[in-house]
Order: C-alpha cells, then sequence, then structure tokens
C-alpha cells in the first residue's frame, strides 16, 4: 500500500490512477485477452472508471443539496433519490475491483484443462507477482471488510439503506446505515457492518465512506500499475513505459474536485478511524491522496439527529444508531424503538 499518492496534469496527462497510463503501455504480445474471451485490458479498465465516474456525479449534487437542507433544518426533499443512486456508486465500486483482476488475468495465458470461473481464482492458481499485495493489502483489508460486505448484503440479503442525518454545531452530518436483522424481528444497522460503541449502535456518513472509496480506487490503481510492471518484468523481462492520454478526462478530473471538496464533521465514532487527506488544487492541475490516521474526541459535540425510515408491516420493533443507552433495562431492547400493537 502506497503511503502517498501524487498525480499531475503536466506530468502525467490526467489526474487517473497511474494504472491508466500503464495500461495504455502495454504491447500486444504481452498481451492474452482474447484466449480468455475479454476485452482489451486498458477498455476494461476505462469502462469501470467511466462507469464510477458517471455514478458519483449523480451523487455528489443531491448529497449537496440535502448537506443545505440539513443545515437549514429542513427534511430531505430527495433522501430516496440519494440514496438509490448511492447504491448503484456502491456496486461500481464493488464491479471496480473485479475489473482490476480480470486486467491481470489477460497478462497470463490460460491453464490448460483448467476452469476458473472467477478471476481470482486463477490469479491464485498462478499467483503473479505482486497479486498477494493487492489480494490481502488491499482488496481483502478494505474492500472487502466494508464495501464488499455492504453490496452483497444489498444484492443477496435484501438489504436496505436508511438516512441517519445530524445537525451538529460543527455542521451538518449526512449519513447512511444497511439494515440488518435483531432478535425479535427488529431491524437496525446491520451488526455484520456496524460496529457498536458504548453499547450503541452506529451509522456511516456519506463524506467519510465517500473520500475511502476515492482513497481505494486510487490505492487498487497503484498495485494494479506495480502488479502489471513485476509481471511483465518476470515473463518478458521488459519495462512497462507509462503513456499519457491524448487528453485528461474531464468527468474523472470533476470526481476528484468533489472528492477534494468533501470537508466537515463526521459521527463521533469515525473520528477515530482512518480519514483520507484528498487535496486538489482551485485550476484542478493535480491530486494528492493519503491516508491519515483517526484521532480521539476530547468532547463528543452534541446532535440533533433525524432517522429517516419506512415503517414494515412485519417489524415489531427497530433499533437506531446513537440511540441513548438506558440504564438498567433489559441488554436485548437496548436503542430499540417498540411499535404499538394493533387493538
Amino acid at each position: 500500500m502506497s503511503s502517498e499518492l501524487h498525480r499531475t496534469l503536466a506530468e502525467n496527462g490526467s489526474l487517473m490512477p497511474r494504472a491508466d497510463n500503464i495500461l495504455r503501455g502495454l504491447q500486444p504480445e504481452w498481451l492474452h485477452h482474447e484466449a480468455h474471451e475479454s476485452k482489451h485490458p486498458l477498455t476494461i479498465y476505462q469502462i469501470s472508471l467511466d462507469r464510477i465516474a458517471a455514478a458519483w456525479l449523480k451523487v455528489f449534487p443531491l448529497f449537496s443539496r440535502m448537506e443545505l437542507e440539513i443545515a437549514l433544518g429542513r427534511d430531505p426533499s430527495q433522501g430516496a433519490e440519494l440514496l438509490g443512486a448511492y447504491e448503484g456508486l456502491l456496486q461500481r465500486l464493488n464491479e471496480h475491483a473485479d475489473a482490476c483482476e480480470e486486467i491481470l488475468r489477460c497478462l497470463h495465458a490460460p491453464i490448460e484443462g483448467k476452469i476458473h470461473r472467477m478471476h481470482w481464482q486463477f490469479l491464485d492458481a498462478i499467483n503473479p507477482p505482486g497479486w498477494r499485495e493487492l489480494k490481502d493489502g488491499i482488496i481483502k483489508r478494505y474492500r472487502d471488510p466494508c464495501l464488499g460486505l455492504l453490496v452483497n448484503e444489498l444484492k443477496h440479503a435484501s438489504g436496505h439503506l436508511t438516512l441517519c442525518n445530524a445537525k451538529t454545531t460543527d455542521g451538518p452530518i449526512c449519513g447512511f446505515f444497511l439494515n440488518g436483522a435483531y432478535p425479535g424481528g427488529a431491524l437496525g444497522p446491520s451488526r455484520k457492518l456496524h460496529k457498536s460503541v458504548d453499547s450503541m449502535r452506529t451509522a456511516f456518513s456519506f463524506r467519510r465512506d465517500m473520500m475511502m472509496n476515492f482513497w481505494l480506487v486510487y490505492q487498487m490503481g497503484e498495485s494494479l500499475a506495480k502488479c502489471i510492471e513485476s509481471t511483465i518484468k518476470h515473463k518478458h523481462g521488459d519495462v512497462v513505459k507509462e503513456v499519457a492520454p491524448v487528453k485528461p478526462s474531464l468527468d474523472w478530473s470533476n470526481v476528484c474536485m468533489e472528492a477534494a471538496a468533501l470537508k466537515g464533521p463526521y459521527f463521533p465514532d469515525e473520528e477515530a478511524k482512518e480519514k483520507p487527506v484528498i487535496v486538489v488544487p482551485p485550476d484542478g492541475s493535480s491530486i494528492k491522496i493519503k491516508l491519515r490516521a483517526g484521532s480521539v474526541l476530547r468532547k463528543i459535540r452534541p446532535m440533533d439527529i433525524k432517522i429517516f425510515m419506512t415503517i414494515r408491516e412485519g417489524t415489531p420493533g427497530y433499533v437506531l444508531p446513537y440511540y441513548p443507552v438506558r440504564k438498567n433495562a433489559d441488554p436485548r431492547a437496548q436503542g430499540r424503538v417498540l411499535l404499538p400493537k394493533k387493538a
């Protein structure tokens, strides 16, 4: 994992991850994508980033509008639209890891007599240089426990997101949580994803979640670039030269500008977590990204929290994030709102 990543228009031709330039420098004789019935590796990468950019550019204006509404004390007018757009973005981000794995597969000939349905299975079998660092250091460490789990629950476990916003003295916090099942049929923040802090369930702020996912795209790109360089050196004894694009991607530059503007408060438990620092100057000529350690709040800021949820007919109660713990209460009922029974 790289501690700090830096890209400039002057030196690199775009602000996209380094893998974009590396893939442009691949020679035809190094590739086996046709044998795998795959697209050219550069095409795979660019399609994935184009989809991510398109999804993100739908999210940013909806997020900005909600932040303004929360700051003004209003209920969100497009909450469902934001959650729907964000689910789409999460899906594209999760698929990006699959695209990186497919690209690495295209650098190697198929194994005769073997069928590997998943790209990672093929890569595990041949174990190319740098694969373990990408798989264990980036995908398993950062993608799988949060983004991967979140998307899988949304796709395969009837998961759904609920808005959790807060008005604070430091500014608005727009957030969400993934719903999961609790004993007795209640719904609340998924115990698989959202950790408990001081006996309270927690949520994610859109701000930190987007920054972490943005950082993750660049870390995967850097790790992919290193894997490609090591593979070509090992197999062909050659060096891959970076080739800059003819012109930068305007959509990706806009994503970078928006990501760098994600400044403001987080939920209290998120203050102790790692957070990316994203710096883009006003002219959009460069980008710097690094991950900094979390900090401990000396004083918990007061939060006026609003949770926007749909009451489900088969659900007798709800567990809410950041809900005050009642003393001497049944631990199974902590943070739970029980609905009145029908007469």
